[in-house]
């Protein structure tokens, strides 16, 4: 018998139930249930007026905010398929991001639909659920799409988001694990504390009074969270964590190690997988402990092999590069890209390299190509060298990352301009209305001579910027 219900159905129902009992919290700001339904209903209005039909995507350039989450539940409830952006995302980027999505309605913050009518009709059943946007590695973002149906089963809980009270999820939505972990509570009745911008700070006094059982972090916020929890009796504003999960960026040992002897062994979770949800590894502090670096063994209907560069399997404890396989899902999502996935026969490859040891946990080593992840964001250096590389000035440029105690790796630029001069702060100027924020480079280094040789080459590992170069705020 079929459990799933409508996500919007599961929002109203508790809209009913628990109507004053507080929702969603975004920093100081507590909605209700009923608020935050009688917003969407709102939101659903505004976008019926804009032409919205079931299965149109919806692109929400939004912080984290109640209007950005009423406009997930309006959206849904016309049918249609939200995909949230950063709200920075520079015209140029927005463009391709909607013209790869055949979106037609884009609405950034700032919506003010208290006029607008409350949506009465039933809702339509989304058959695309939601839609996320990442980098390219030609330079273009892609676009990932959730070909799930609107529905999900709410006695379904694999992340222990009903073991307590509350959830702290202050990543962006943009992001896929926040806005899945948004959805899961919303839809259980789990209260979710959110933030617009993280602030270690600020995130240790939500945490200190909202009391959730559960997170979910990027290890830059980790860092940054203990860091900023140094004295004892901020520490202990941390202990009603239960359940700490974090992805989408390597961990340092020892800081996966600090946060087990903060939180318990069996409060520390790690998920390692791509956005195109291929297949995942899951491991829990426990396994970590026996298995250190490791990110765990292949979830669900997923598989993991590593092949060499002709593409033959290795030996455990040989480094290759990793390719994923789902045995029974495979196509849940569709990858709207320039570029087609590396493949091998059923396997599927995302550039990182690693091995697996005997008993099939997954370690990783480094990438094959040279993608950059800053603090939890995938930065493609093709995207950024092509927007440099727009300037008038510039005639050519190489971006590449670097080893940061903060947020894991740092962007970084070799910029060579043959066409006249340029200062770094008119550069960065210039970038900041073609690309989003985080992609900016926060090191630029100006080179006299030519940076690649004659074919066309460069070699990024031999590009570290000295200390002494300037260092890029933000």
């Amino acid at each position: 018998m079929d459990k799933r219900q409508h996500i919007v159905d599961l929002v109203d129902a508790l809209a009913l139930a628990r109507a004053d009992d507080p929702a969603l919290t975004v920093e100081d700001e507590a909605w209700s249930y009923r608020r935050l339904v009688e917003t969407s209903r709102r939101a659903a209005s505004r976008l019926h007026a804009l032409g919205v039909q079931r299965d149109d995507v919806v692109v929400l350039p939004m912080a984290n905010s109640h209007e950005q989450a009423s406009f997930f539940l309006g959206a849904w409830r016309l049918g249609a398929t939200p995909l949230p952006l950063s709200q920075t995302v520079p015209e140029a980027e927005l463009a391709h991001i909607m013209a790869a999505a055949g979106a037609r309605v884009v609405l950034r913050e700032g919506q003010d639909i208290a006029g607008e009518p409350l949506w009465e009709r039933p809702s339509l059943l989304a058959l695309r659920c939601r839609a996320q946007a990442s980098g390219g590695s030609t330079g273009l973002p892609k676009v990932i799409v959730d070909t799930e149906p609107c529905t999900l089963d709410p006695a379904e809980d694999h992340w222990g988001w009903t073991e307590g009270p509350a959830m702290f999820v202050p990543g962006p939505t943009y992001h896929s694990g926040p806005m899945n972990h948004l959805i899961g509570g919303l839809t259980r009745g789990i209260h979710v504390v959110m933030m617009r911008k993280f602030d270690a700070a600020r995130a240790i006094a939500l945490i200190d009074q909202h009391k959730p059982h559960w997170a979910l972090y990027v290890p830059t916020m980790m860092n940054r969270i203990l860091k900023a929890a140094e004295a004892p009796e901020d520490r202990a504003k941390l202990s009603s964590l239960k359940r700490v999960w974090h992805s989408a960026a390597a961990c340092p040992s020892w800081l996966k190690q600090a946060w087990i002897d903060l939180v318990g062994p069996d409060a520390v979770w790690e998920i390692f997988g791509g956005s195109e949800g291929v297949s995942t590894t899951v491991i829990s502090g426990r396994e970590w402990l026996d298995h250190p670096g490791s990110v765990g063994r292949a979830a669900g209907n997923g598989e993991i092999a590593i092949f060499d560069a002709e593409g033959r399997p290795v030996p455990p404890g040989t480094v290759g590069e990793i390719y994923m396989r789902n045995t029974v899902d495979a196509r849940r999502f569709i990858v709207i890209s320039d570029v087609k996935q590396r493949l091998n026969g059923e396997w599927e490859s995302f550039g990182d390299l690693g091995s697996l040891d005997e008993d099939g946990f997954l370690y990783l080593a480094d990438r094959r190509v040279d993608m950059i992840n800053t603090g939890g964001n995938n930065v493609f250096p093709a995207e950024v060298e092509a927007a440099i590389q727009s300037h008038p000035a510039v005639g050519d440029a190489v971006v590449f990352g670097q080893r940061d105690d903060d947020l894991g790796e740092i962007v970084c630029a070799r910029v060579y301009a043959e066409n006249g001069t340029i200062g770094r702060d008119d550069l960065l100027a210039y970038l900041a209305t073609r690309i989003t924020r985080y992609k900016l480079p926060r090191r630029i280094e100006f080179s006299p001579e030519p940076i690649r040789n004659d074919a066309g080459k460069v070699r990024r590992s031999g590009l570290m910027l000295a200390p002494e170069t300037s260092a890029l705020e933000g």
